[in-house]
């Protein structure tokens, strides 16, 4: 593995361990009543899935990317994604108008961590679809040749940076013990109050820019902006 290879990897992962929605889960299970088993269990699953789902992508990237690529300037692809704009867009009209859920996070004080681990690993596993960080990474590592062995270190090393702020904030709990709780009632309360417009948001302005991207080159038969 090269050096480049190397950083190209690291700030990928530094970059997509920054999610919000198993940030907010592992904030809400710190908060629970003898916490670190459910915390642990939740990251252990997520991370495994993530593991999986990237092994997944570079077993069949390897054998498909160049076949995707070919397709991926086709008309009909931007009519999906014009489509997918569109939903994207009235999802965040439907967030926008419908009442905000209140006390998320009461029901993790009762969960085991069989349940934290599946919850974990099926949210992680439902994010990624939309997760292109990895999809960079292993197409990174598809294209370096690395051979079987080398590619499933390089991604093993990817899901550790993944969930290194995961594991810093159960050895924080662990090292502060009730020191932490004002902090994480505080994360409780920030995640409370932004999570939800950050995402209504972020699905206005991802929507418009495939809206924008797609409908102009049906539109006009151009090259994408």
């Amino acid at each position: 593995m090269t050096v480049g290879l190397l950083l190209a990897l690291l700030a990928l992962a530094l970059l997509d361990s920054l999610n919000p929605i198993t940030i907010a889960g592992a904030v809400f299970l710190l908060l629970t009543p003898r916490p670190v088993p459910r915390t642990v269990s939740f990251v252990a699953g997520a991370s495994l899935a993530y593991l999986a789902g990237g092994v997944l992508l570079y077993i069949g990237l390897g054998a498909v990317f160049m076949d995707v690529l070919e397709y991926l300037s086709g008309p009909w692809v931007h009519a999906l994604l014009v489509v997918l704009g569109g939903v994207l867009v009235g999802v965040g009209v439907w967030m926008e108008r419908s009442p905000p859920r209140e006390e998320v996070g009461r029901g993790f004080k009762n969960l085991r961590p069989g349940a934290t681990f599946l919850i974990g690993a099926s949210v992680t596993a439902s994010d990624l679809p939309t997760a292109f960080p990895l999809l960079v990474a292993v197409e990174r590592v598809t294209q370096a040749g690395l051979g079987t062995a080398g590619a499933l270190a390089a991604l093993a090393l990817y899901v550790a940076v993944y969930a290194l702020p995961l594991l810093l904030m159960v050895a924080g709990y662990l090292a502060l013990r009730g020191g932490s709780v004002p902090f994480l009632r505080s994360a409780e309360r920030a995640v409370n109050r932004w999570s939800r417009p950050a995402t209504i948001w972020s699905l206005y302005v991802i929507g418009a820019l495939l809206l924008l991207n797609s409908g102009w080159f049906l539109l006009q038969g151009w090259a994408p902006l």
